[in-house]
């Protein structure tokens, strides 16, 4: 163990589950790394909720639609629209029958999105590697993840709503350090079934 492990264990207050696959040290706080990549994000989701807005507003005085069926119109819009072929956006927007929409407010939201997807999976395995383990399906033990055996990549391959949760588990560490509280009591980790690994050999990681 490193002289920043040993560190860091020394704040660890418990332990988290997450998915039944990660479990997370707590420790009532996020760590600068985090910190750096969280304000990130929120500075980037401000900017996809004002050209949200304005997508949304454009639309509306377009076609007379109430806001609620121009939300549900930009959510299929963003599941087919590629906003690296500029080309093919004005096709996409005449298919649902945008024909005075202009292209560059559905590029400007569907590239802050992509924006905020990967910096929601750069956060994600940056939590990871600096205080998850994984659980090896095959022994059971909880193997601690480095840095050589996960990428954002792996991250990617991850069902979003476990995505979701491992990023919540950070915004609850934020709201504990805030508060000055205590952090949401962890879960009781699965009992490892056979001997406890402290390394990862970098071919058990998931993929």
């Amino acid at each position: 163990m490193t002289v920043a492990s040993r560190l860091l264990a020394s704040f660890r207050t418990g332990h988290k589950v997450i998915g039944g696959v990660f479990r997370l040290a707590v420790y009532g706080k996020v760590l600068q790394g985090e910190a750096e990549l969280m304000e990130q994000h929120d500075r980037e989701r401000c900017v996809s909720l004002g050209s949200f807005y304005r997508l949304a507003d454009g639309i509306a005085k377009d076609t007379g639609m109430p806001i609620e069926e121009v939300d549900k119109l930009i959510q299929d819009l963003s599941r087919v629209a590629n906003p690296n072929d500029p080309d093919s956006l004005q096709g996409t927007l005449q298919a649902f029958g945008l024909l005075n929409s202009d292209p560059q407010r559905l590029i400007t939201f569907l590239s802050s999105q992509a924006t905020m997807d990967d910096q929601k999976k750069a956060l994600v395995t940056t939590l990871l590697i600096g205080r998850g383990d994984y659980l090896d399906p095959d022994s059971q033990d909880w193997v601690k993840l480095e840095p050589g055996d996960w990428s954002e990549a792996h991250t990617a391959q991850l069902p979003a709503d476990l995505i979701n949760e491992l990023q919540q588990f950070l915004i609850d560490e934020k709201a504990a350090m805030t508060a000055g509280g205590k952090p949401p009591a962890p879960k009781t980790a699965p009992k490892p079934r056979g001997r406890r690994r402290t390394s990862a050999a970098t071919s058990t990681a998931p993929a």
